[in-house]
């Protein structure tokens, strides 16, 4: 777990017991195995990136939402304003990756949290809200072999 955030003593303590207690939660559904260095896990299996906008299948493009203005869906991340809904994100997001067999979880990069710049294109410019967002990363695989 890594808190990469510039916060106060205070907050930096509420986040770490918060971000521990999401992540043993999703561990203890399994036998942990060694954290990988590569793009592919000991198993010969490929990592997958889950971030607190969802779990990103190989090969596709990261996460589509909602852009409610035109009612289509479009390339992004879903943003949290709150440390606590990012979490929350995740933890929803790793849930589904818990399958009914045994198995063995392998780390390629351990969740990290960290505010971000928000930037939206709209008609008239770019605008940049830098660190209001809050960003969980995370590369994992969840192995039956």
């Amino acid at each position: 777990m890594q808190i990469y955030a510039d916060v106060d003593a205070e907050t930096h303590d509420k986040i770490a017991a918060k971000f521990s207690e999401a992540i043993s939660s999703f561990e203890k559904n399994f036998v942990v195995g060694p954290d990988g260095n590569s793009s592919v896990a000991p198993t010969g299996e490929l990592y997958i990136e889950v971030t607190s906008s969802g779990i990103r299948p190989k090969g596709e493009e990261f996460p589509h939402v909602d852009d409610f203005i035109t009612g289509t869906r479009v390339k992004g991340h879903v943003v949290h304003s709150t440390f606590e809904s990012a979490i929350e994100a995740w933890s929803a997001a790793v849930s589904k990756m818990v399958p009914d067999v045994p198995s063995t979880l392998y780390w390629r990069i351990r969740p990290e949290i960290d505010l971000v710049d928000l930037e939206i294109d709209a008609h008239n410019g770019k605008f940049i809200f830098p660190k209001s967002q809050w960003k969980i990363y995370s590369r994992l695989l969840v192995s039956c072999k």
